[in-house]
């Protein structure tokens, strides 16, 4: 065969025509496979800064107030409330009328998200003991009493803060329904210029959100509700008929 012909044969040498087009072709395609792997990761939403310290056992004293999610008000830090919850899809399964006020021992392993926080409890009372067995003072009262309409979705908050990322939208509704049944208190977050905001959601008796919500987490919503914090935790209080989806 002639070697300036630009037929290949596989058993014979690559002609020298077509050497000189795979010399051009082949960076400019791998070079445009490189583009599209860029901008399909830049158009990949972010995981958020959730941190779950899963290796790291901490231990916290403080002040457990119910609202109507567990919440351990450290008694250094009482304006930095950390939501409990136990392992797994779980929220914290404690005997908590009789923890409510007391004195008590935390420790687990934290999450942590901008400056929402919580302790993922070791088992049984090695995750929480009392230590005063009277209640210590007055707990602090929940301020506040502005109403607002947001729009965003329900998501658990365990998931949110860490425990995956990301733990929001669609492909997240199965799991944070699970937490969410499991007791993992629910929040709801809201799309920011520089991430999202967030806020417990509970029903407008400010009881955790009713089951009649549950097939609405992970859709896009717009609700209305008041609007009230303790111990550094905001949560909104909202009717069912407050809130319309998107």
């Amino acid at each position: 065969m002639d070697d300036s012909s630009s037929f290949y044969v596989g058993y014979l040498p690559v002609p020298r025509p077509l050497i000189r087009f795979l010399w051009l072709a082949l960076p400019l395609l791998v070079g445009a496979a490189w583009m599209v792997a860029l901008l399909a990761a830049g158009s990949q939403p972010s995981p958020g800064n959730g941190i779950w310290h899963d290796a790291d056992v901490q231990h916290y004293r403080g002040r457990v107030v119910l609202w109507p999610y567990p919440i351990l008000l450290p008694t250094d830090h009482p304006e930095r409330g950390y939501l409990l919850v136990e392992s797994g899809k779980h929220g914290a399964q404690r005997d908590w009328p009789a923890l409510v006020g007391h004195e008590v021992e935390a420790t687990g392993r934290p999450l942590e998200r901008d400056k929402a926080l919580m302790i993922e409890l070791d088992p049984g009372e090695a995750g929480l003991s009392v230590v005063a067995s009277a209640p210590q003072g007055t707990l602090p009262a929940a301020t506040g009493e502005e109403i607002r309409t947001l729009r965003g979705e329900i998501v658990d908050s365990k998931c949110f803060l860490g425990a995956m990322k990301p733990g929001h939208g669609k492909t997240h509704k199965a799991c944070a329904t699970l937490c969410i049944k499991g007791g993992i208190p629910p929040l709801f977050i809201s799309k920011t210029r520089d991430g999202y905001d967030y806020w417990l959601i509970c029903g407008a008796d400010g009881k955790p959100l009713p089951e009649s919500l549950w097939p609405l987490i992970a859709d896009p919503l717009e609700i209305k509700g008041r609007i009230e914090s303790m111990g550094g935790v905001r949560r909104i209080l909202v009717a069912p008929t407050d809130i319309r989806p998107l």
